[in-house]
């Protein structure tokens, strides 16, 4: 699914699902962990469990499953934030990232996992994370560069929880997975060609230098060439006058010149 347009920036509208997308996601994370309080449901025996045939239905379901109200508060913030840059920016792409991101970054969690049940919309994030920041590179434009930088700002110290050794609590498995799914989505998702903004009419497409007055002075080596008949063109126009002029010529006499000497 390649996605090609030459777009400029009346293409980021703001719209009602920019908002809404985020928040009813983050809203059926907090239901879910409602049910599982409220019924005393064991909802992290359907995580990801490595290597195991049952565990694979957790690729699906784990992100909706937290372990507890801490957890669910952690990931529920960073989920409205991306969610929404993800929306505004990129809204062809934000569905297939996110269900790309939960099947494959839980693919590769099953695959890699340490033998435990592996809980949490984590790999999720950084599937958001990872992708919004290298698109934006790759897209190099302005707009979408300083949305990576601002992701990396935010979430820049993420990337130390994909390390085994920082917090063995943690699915560093899921968070890993997430940034190699991300990154190759990144790839995987042309972004449309941005138009830069128009200042001199030379970058206009349509843009002819044959038809410039000005770009006909320079040669093919970029050198600024004054034509003769020009010179003599200007000459004309700055003694010429659109009104007739009378000369009356007179001789003085020869008293007159003495007086003026």
């Amino acid at each position: 699914m390649l996605f090609y347009k030459y777009m400029n920036d009346t293409n980021f509208k703001f719209s009602n699902s920019v908002i809404g997308l985020p928040l009813l996601f983050v809203l059926f994370l907090w239901i879910v962990y409602w049910l599982q309080i409220r019924f005393d449901f064991d909802f992290y025996r359907y995580g990801i469990y490595p290597r195991d045939f049952i565990g694979l239905r957790g690729v699906l379901l784990s992100p909706f499953i937290h372990e507890n109200l801490e957890h669910l508060y952690n990931n529920s913030i960073p989920l409205v934030i991306l969610l929404a840059a993800m929306q505004f920016f990129y809204p062809k792409q934000t569905f297939g990232v996110i269900c790309y991101g939960i099947i494959f970054s839980g693919l590769i969690t099953w695959i890699i996992g340490r033998e435990n049940f592996h809980i949490g919309a984590s790999g999720l994030i950084y599937v958001l994370v990872s992708f919004i920041f290298f698109k934006g590179i790759q897209t190099k434009y302005y707009r979408l560069v300083a949305l990576s930088l601002t992701v990396i700002l935010l979430y820049g110290g993420m990337i130390w929880y994909v390390f085994p050794d920082v917090d063995q609590s943690i699915s560093w498995e899921g968070h890993l997975s997430g940034l190699i799914t991300g990154f190759v989505l990144s790839f995987f998702y042309k972004a449309p060609e941005y138009a830069k903004p128009i200042v001199y009419d030379w970058q206009r497409p349509d843009f002819d230098p044959n038809d410039d007055p000005f770009m006909k002075h320079f040669d093919e080596n970029g050198n600024f060439v004054v034509f003769p008949n020009e010179e003599e063109e200007n000459e004309m126009d700055y003694f010429s006058s659109s009104h007739p002029v009378n000369y009356i010529l007179t001789k003085k006499s020869a008293l007159e010149e003495d007086a003026d000497q």
